[in-house]
């Protein structure tokens, strides 16, 4: 190389590396023109080949920062810098990749790409390879190797694997049992304000486990858990009959003898009081007992949450035919969140026969009542023509565009696949298999 092409490599050399200075100003100003300029920088220090600003307008195309969202782009920014050698660009891809975010779901590639990341010493690279491994996802289940890999990520302070390799400690998987490991381990992820990991660290200090009794500080550490909601701990806690905290709500004692008495109104809000924890130790099982109860008394509020508690699990057994007649009676009582899970249930045939009309009209109910998801449910009814309803594609854009205005993911997809088929493209189906908002119909 001549001199004269060496100093234009490395005048080349010190403005992309200049370019990402200022991106990152831009980035900090926390502002959209901020954000917009940051991402044009990136832009044009990724397309001179610099990895770190690859990855950053990576971050930038799979959030939508400062830029249109395209997870598809995104992750072919993410394959060039993890390519170049940035380990959180490769541990990004590799999540990418599990999740079929912007891509194919490959978790065979994904394990490939989280042993690069891990290799260089990422602690979530490691975390994350070590679950694969463990469960055998996208590789030969690995035990021991996940073991030692969630140990290398405890040391580097993540918090899961603190919890994780604690748990492979405890049980004898992936090794010898290590009781005093198990123990060392739930302590360092006690101390970061993992639930479980008190309540289990707990257990062990009352029964001797890897060390010493320690009665005094397991109490202290269910009750450190419980206020966190963990249901076990506060249940430890009852067993050793140790008070804990009572609310101290002025109307407590009041809805307390009311709901005694039978009323539905002090009961839903007793039943509010314990799933928030409002001035107690949260309990889904007791709001539960008391969200049901007062939607046996005609509470249509609590019926929709009694409903959801069992769709879920909460508190309770799940039982999605349990909960869809309570969902329908809290939805003819005007709850929307009501309308649109049963409308859900109805569209999947979830606890029932399919019934993809009375979904819509459950769907058109809650998205007059401005529910994003039932909006973008009634839009793929109205896109595709089902539920009994005539295709209206330009309504069902409207609807997706409302959704997407108020955060709906799975709405802006609609909208880009709606705007492909009205182009020619080659999409044929608005639905989001990958969505929280999915919709089967």
């Amino acid at each position: 190389m001549s001199a004269e092409s060496n100093a234009t490599s490395q005048e080349q050399s010190v403005n992309v590396e200049q370019l990402y200075l200022q991106a990152m100003q831009h980035a900090e100003a926390g502002t959209p023109e901020g954000a917009r300029s940051a991402a044009e920088c990136f832009r044009t220090a990724a397309e001179a080949g610099f990895a770190p600003a690859q990855h950053n307008y990576a971050m930038c195309l799979d959030q939508g920062r400062g830029c249109q969202e395209d997870q598809a782009a995104a992750v072919q920014w993410l394959r060039k810098a993890a390519g170049a050698g940035v380990a959180v660009s490769a541990a990004s891809l590799a999540q990418h990749l599990r999740m079929g975010w912007g891509c194919g779901a490959d978790d065979s590639e994904a394990v490939r790409w989280l042993r690069v990341a891990a290799a260089d010493g990422h602690a979530y690279a490691m975390a994350n390879l070590a679950e694969m491994l463990a469960e055998g996802l996208g590789c030969e289940a690995d035990p021991p190797q996940a073991r030692q890999l969630y140990l290398q990520a405890a040391q580097g302070g993540d918090t899961h694997a603190q919890y994780s390799v604690a748990n492979m400690m405890g049980s004898a998987i992936g090794g010898e049992e290590d009781l005093a490991g198990a123990r060392k381990w739930y302590s360092a992820a006690a101390e970061a304000g993992d639930k479980e990991a008190q309540t289990n660290l707990g257990s062990m200090l009352m029964r001797g486990e890897g060390g010493a009794v320690d009665k005094e500080g397991a109490i202290k550490l269910f009750k450190q858990a419980a206020a966190q909601g963990d249901e076990l701990a506060a249940q430890h806690l009852e067993e050793l009959g140790v008070a804990q905290a009572t609310p101290t709500h002025p109307q407590l004692e009041v809805w307390s003898a009311a709901a005694a008495d039978g009323s539905d109104v002090a009961a839903y809000n007793l039943g509010l009081m314990w799933e928030a924890g409002d001035q107690c130790i949260p309990s889904d099982a007791k709001a539960f007992k008391l969200f049901k109860q007062a939607a046996d008394a005609g509470h249509v509020e609590a019926a929709g949450k009694a409903g959801s508690m069992l769709l879920f699990g909460e508190g309770c057994e799940e039982d999605a035919g349990a909960a869809l007649p309570l969902l329908v009676a809290a939805a003819e009582g005007g709850v929307a969140d009501a309308a649109y899970m049963a409308g859900s249930m109805l569209a999947k045939g979830q606890g029932c026969s399919r019934d993809e009309a009375a979904a819509s009209a459950l769907w058109r109910q809650a998205a007059g009542a401005g529910h994003t998801g039932a909006k973008y449910g009634l839009g793929v009814m109205l896109y595709h023509g089902k539920g009994g309803l005539e295709q209206d594609r330009p309504a069902a854009v409207q609807l997706f565009t409302d959704a997407a205005a108020e955060g709906s993911e799975a709405a802006k997809k609609a909208l880009r696949v709606a705007a492909q088929e009205a182009s020619g493209g080659g999409k044929k189906s608005c639905c989001d298999p990958n969505s929280a908002e999915r919709c089967l119909c």
